[in-house]
């Protein structure tokens, strides 16, 4: 069965608030939304790994505004029973989202029958708090997160495939990644 994983892209409106389409995309990227986040309170991603000590999982994480610029970002590689965050404060109040990006992961275990496989027990974590540190908001509904479901793991990437004349964005099987790779390929979708 083909899992495809989702996550969220934002739109922006003039002089309104984002509005959020949801677009089914498999893996490099992990999102939790959008959220509000108001002047003089911080935005934080904290990710924990779950898994085996012996498994580890590299990813970057950034905070990203509604028009999509990145505000902060951090890449990291964790094992079981380790944790990272990344905390952005905030200025001008607005509407904030959590990104994981795995592609670090997939380009360094492309040889391997699932690359992700140290990945699959992150519990990723978007807070929002006030000034004294307090806790406003948490939001752990993230979307396109590998599964810590037995039996369900990532089949499919996106990539962006370079012929010799305009690049594609394709969603191809992970057992073709290294191939891709090798000859040119980038991970993830083409800008």
């Amino acid at each position: 069965m083909k899992t495809l994983l989702s996550f969220v892209l934002a739109g922006v409106a003039a002089a309104s608030p984002a509005l959020a389409e949801v677009v089914d995309l498999p893996l490099p990227v992990s999102d939790s939304g959008l959220v509000t986040v108001y002047a003089a309170q911080t935005a934080r991603i904290n990710v924990f790994h779950g898994g085996d000590a012996a498994r580890s999982c590299s990813f970057t994480m950034t905070l990203v505004n509604a028009a999509g610029i990145g505000l902060d970002d951090k890449t990291v590689t964790l094992v079981g029973g380790q944790a990272d965050s990344l905390q952005f404060p905030v200025i001008v109040p607005g509407l904030v989202r959590a990104r994981l990006d795995f592609t670090a992961q997939l380009e360094a275990n492309a040889d391997r029958a699932d690359p992700m496989v140290g990945c699959y027990r992150l519990l990723p974590t978007l807070e929002v708090l006030d000034p004294a540190g307090l806790q406003q908001v948490l939001n752990t509904a993230f979307t396109g997160t590998p599964s810590v479901e037995k039996g369900k793991k990532l089949t499919r990437v996106t990539i962006c495939h370079k012929p010799r004349k305009l690049n594609q964005t394709k969603v191809i099987p992970l057992p073709a990644l290294k191939g891709h790779l090798g000859h040119g390929d980038e991970i993830g979708p083409c800008s």
